[in-house]
């Protein structure tokens, strides 16, 4: 026996023997195997419906890719970044907009970043730019790229790149995508020394952001900016403080 029946369920004996069959059929077999998966599942699981719809699909359906890119969010939110990014790769093979398929690319090379995944980053930033990149696109692939190189070498200059990056972005008024950049910069502040100087760009770039006085970025990036790991022990403050007054020693009443 291959399988085991219960009711509406069939499962495989060995998952080994799941993936054998799986693989000795055409993609024309795979694609009607996902379709009917896709009909009998049962409600409250809408995502693997999707999956398995996108599965089944061959040519480019914005719908299916809309719907399959929003399982990614989903999937992102529960921690399943793996998942997210093969969501958002075959969302992106299914779009039908090139704007859409890159923006889907970007979003998941984004995520492959959280992995680690170098090479996963780099593959999907080539298939990006296949299609042609937007001056904010070509900032985050800039900036995606360089995601690896954090705190390994040419501390000053990248966190000043990274800085000046951040307030373009912040212009264009992409400001969560700036907001990340800029801790990008605080990082590489944290893990190294680059100076004083690029400290403060740091930090007044930070000041310039649009957000809440009590939004948790503005305490993140200024403390990352300010203070440093084991490697370079110095701080500078946030803004230049006013000489405290001096405190009498005396403890005479004066008359």
């Amino acid at each position: 026996m291959l399988v085991d029946v219960t009711g509406a369920e069939v499962r495989f004996r060995h998952p080994l023997m799941r993936s054998a069959i799986h693989q000795s059929m055409t993609a024309a077999d795979q694609r009607a195997a996902h379709a009917v998966l896709a009909q009998v599942l049962p409600d409250g699981q809408e995502d693997r419906r999707i999956r398995h719809q996108a599965a089944a699909t061959a040519l480019p359906d914005e719908s299916v890719a809309a719907k399959l890119a929003a399982t990614a969010d989903r999937a992102a939110r529960r921690g399943g970044v793996a998942a997210a990014v093969e969501a958002l790769s075959r969302a992106a093979a299914l779009s039908e907009d090139p704007e859409w398929r890159t923006e889907r690319l970007l979003r998941a090379a984004d995520f492959a970043v959280e992995l680690g995944q170098r090479d996963t980053v780099g593959r999907l930033l080539d298939e990006a730019a296949k299609s042609g990149l937007s001056a904010q696109q070509q900032v985050k692939v800039a900036w995606l790229r360089g995601s690896f190189d954090e705190g390994l070498r040419q501390q000053a200059s990248n966190a000043t790149t990274l800085t000046a990056l951040a307030q373009e972005v912040a212009a264009g008024d992409d400001i969560a995508l700036a907001v990340r950049i800029l801790w990008s910069a605080a990082q590489l502040c944290f893990w190294s020394e680059p100076g004083a100087r690029v400290r403060q760009l740091v930090l007044d770039a930070a000041e310039k952001l649009p957000l809440d006085e009590l939004d948790p970025w503005l305490i993140a990036i200024p403390t990352a900016a300010r203070c440093c790991s084991s490697r370079a022990r110095r701080t500078i403050p946030l803004r230049p403080r006013s000489p405290a007054p001096p405190t009498s020693t005396s403890s005479a009443i004066p008359e």
